[in-house]
């Protein structure tokens, strides 16, 4: 929780201010928000001081019981990944007979997580990114989209061949680590990577020459597939935008690397594409049909981006919807009229008569308007 801004923590406390049955009004919704009375919060976060995280308000803690979760036994992490690797291939719909990823994989697959994050810890792989179970997650969920395109129970027109667990794994570890870094980097994770797995040597050699091989794409006319190889593993998919591009594509390894990157990534994976602005937003367009290009610049906030929800009381209900009204139609006297609401003297029926009068005289000009462009253009003579 503490990851979060002061800000949005202050914002849940007037969900805790329902325990008298207190209602929570928002803007443009005409009923108050009642909260159930099954309604149960629970949150989690690091300890005050960790880095990155901020310290959680006096206010939100006085709310809240506090409990210290102790530090998890390996044994426990593991038995944990086995039920996560159950539940997503259950919930893809994946037979539990045919899981492409065995649990002695999983075990493994925890105890890199648990290594890595012990190597971060005492300096020695700074450059990475340390795992939690969403990490290992997102690996379990490769796997088994992978797995699904490979038996055609998707959607999506794409194969993958020899894309095993280890290739998953060395291209989802060194994805977060900077360009400059990844050299340095790439020993020390793939000796982890043959640890924690136990492959041989020549296992080893293949996922450096998967990983540092020059990629190429292809086009087989008769199934309309491409198909874009590095070493032994291929990812085949159909996408009408390539088109003739083929040619062009393989001049450009830095292109292609990043597409077979994201072509891995599984659907509950956000991308962010890093670095010079060149053919970034083309990838995407690649990668997504009938994509919508949003461009940010240091004027874009937030809200204009996303949206914002806000608490209010009834009464900061109506200030707002007050100040609304007078920024369209009566601004000149909004001071005055605020006021009047607080001191609870304010004439809504003086309110209305200046609304219905702006509107007509709006109406009246919108008229007018309209009748001197049909003049303009012939349609009345007189």
């Amino acid at each position: 929780m503490n990851l979060s801004s002061n800000s949005t923590m202050m914002s849940l406390i007037p969900i805790f201010n329902t325990i008298h049955n207190r209602p929570i009004y928002f803007p443009g919704l005409q009923t108050p928000i009642k909260i159930n009375p099954n309604f149960w919060f629970g949150a989690f976060q690091n300890y005050e001081g960790t880095a990155g995280r901020n310290a959680t308000p006096h206010e939100l803690t006085l709310k809240l019981v506090r409990l210290d979760y102790p530090t998890v036994e390996k044994e426990d992490i593991k038995i944990i990944c086995l039920n996560i690797r159950n539940s997503i291939y259950k919930n893809k719909g994946l037979n539990s007979k045919n899981i492409s990823i065995s649990d002695d994989q999983v075990l493994q697959l925890a105890d890199f997580m648990i290594k890595l994050n012990k190597k971060r810890d005492d300096g020695n792989l700074s450059a990475a990114e340390a795992w939690s179970i969403g990490n290992f997650e997102n690996i379990i969920n490769r796997m088994a989209e992978q797995q699904k395109c490979k038996e055609q129970l998707t959607y999506k027109y794409i194969t993958y061949e020899n894309c095993e667990l280890n290739i998953n794994v060395i291209f989802y570890v060194l994805s977060y680590i900077d360009f400059e870094s990844i050299d340095e980097s790439f020993d020390q994770v793939i000796k982890l990577i043959e640890d924690c797995f136990q492959i041989s040597e020549p296992q080893v050699n293949e996922i450096g020459a998967t990983y540092y091989s020059n990629p190429e794409i292809s086009y087989d006319s008769r199934s309309d597939f491409y198909s874009i190889k590095k070493n032994k593993s291929v990812i085949k998919f159909q996408n009408s935008k390539i088109s003739n591009n083929v040619n062009f594509m393989n001049k450009i390894s830095s292109l292609l690397n990043t597409l077979f990157n994201c072509l891995l990534c599984a659907d509950t994976e956000p991308i962010l594409l890093i670095g010079p602005s060149v053919y970034r937003t083309y990838l995407v367009q690649l990668l997504i049909n009938n994509v919508k290009i949003i461009t940010l610049n240091e004027e874009s906030s937030i809200d204009a981006l996303l949206g914002s929800t806000g608490f209010f009381t009834k009464e900061e209900v109506k200030s707002f919807y007050l100040s609304l009204i007078c920024d369209i139609c009566i601004g000149s006297q909004k001071l005055s009229l605020l006021q009047d609401l607080k001191n609870e003297n304010l004439d809504i029926g003086n309110i209305q008569n200046q609304f219905k009068t702006f509107f007509l005289l709006a109406i009246q000009n919108a008229e007018e308007e309209w009748y001197l462009k049909i003049w303009q253009i012939g349609l009345i003579r007189n």
